[in-house]
Parts: C-alpha cells; structure tokens; sequence
C-alpha cells in the first residue's frame, strides 16, 4: 500500500497555550503510532511557526497554510492573541486563523472538512474571548468544547 500525503491540522491558538499546543501534538503523534500498519491515513499538526520568513503581512502566509489544511483546531483560554495588521477588522492572529478555516469551509474546491474550537477555563479570560464564546452560543453559529484542564483536552 501506497503511503499517502498526511492529512493537516492547522492549530490556531494565541501565545498562552504551548502546553495545550503540545498536548495536540502528542495526541496526534500518539494516534498516528497506533494506526500505523493498520491505515495509510495519518495526520500531521502544523501551526504559524511551520511558515516562513517573508515581506507580505505575515498573516497572510499563514492563512495560505490553513488554505491547504484539511482540519482546524483553535484553542482559546486567557489571552486573545497579537494584532495581525488585518485589512477585515481581526484583532488577533488567532480570531483571524479561526474565520479563515470557518470561510474554507465553504469552499468546496478546498480541501478544509472541519473546524474545532475548545475555550480553556481561565480564571479571567480576555474579554474578546469571553465575546466570541457568547457570541457562539447565543447565534449557535457551531458547536465548541469547553475545556476545565489540560488532561481533559487530552481525551477529545
């Protein structure tokens, strides 16, 4: 059997996350060790970092890698991320990262089939994520998690 490409999962989450960060990578790492013989499938996790140096807004490079990513989490628990120089309003790379895969799903020519996104419990989470979340229960707009502590994002 013939190895196939990885299947990308864009992790879009502000700075204050790398243990949570690196507990999707894990999980991932873990499920692809486990499947490995059983299914060519496996899945690769990639992020801001996985792009490189250039001269456009560098917002942009990064949503041309969410452009290829077939699935996306985007995790958020107390800070709502750095000022992306967005032309459409974003006020953080993340909330930019989340509507951009949400916009990729719409497009059927695209290869994005999901969009996960987890809020963190925070004792004082930024106010723009505080938003969001409300804002996403009260339109219904999609289904999140919501996540007490790190070894419970380690069982979605």
């Amino acid at each position: 059997m013939a190895d196939a490409l990885p299947l990308r999962i864009f992790l879009a989450s502000p700075g204050d996350l790398p243990d949570e960060r690196q507990v999707v990578r894990a999980c991932v790492d873990e499920y692809n060790a486990r499947r490995r013989g059983e299914s060519n499938v496996t899945y690769e996790v990639v992020g801001w970092e996985r792009v490189r140096g250039t001269a456009r807004r560098p917002q942009e490079a990064i949503n041309e890698l969410i452009e290829e990513s077939h699935f996306l989490v985007a995790l958020f628990k107390g800070s709502w991320g750095s000022e992306p120089g967005s032309p459409w309003g974003y006020t953080s790379g993340s909330e930019e990262e989340l509507f951009t895969g949400l916009l990729e799903l719409s497009r059927a020519e695209q290869p994005m089939r999901d969009v996960w996104v987890a809020f963190l419990q925070h004792p004082s989470p930024a106010e723009r994520i505080v938003k969001l979340r409300e804002q996403v229960s009260r339109y219904h707009t999609m289904m999140y998690e919501a996540i007490v502590d790190i070894r419970e994002l380690k069982t979605k």
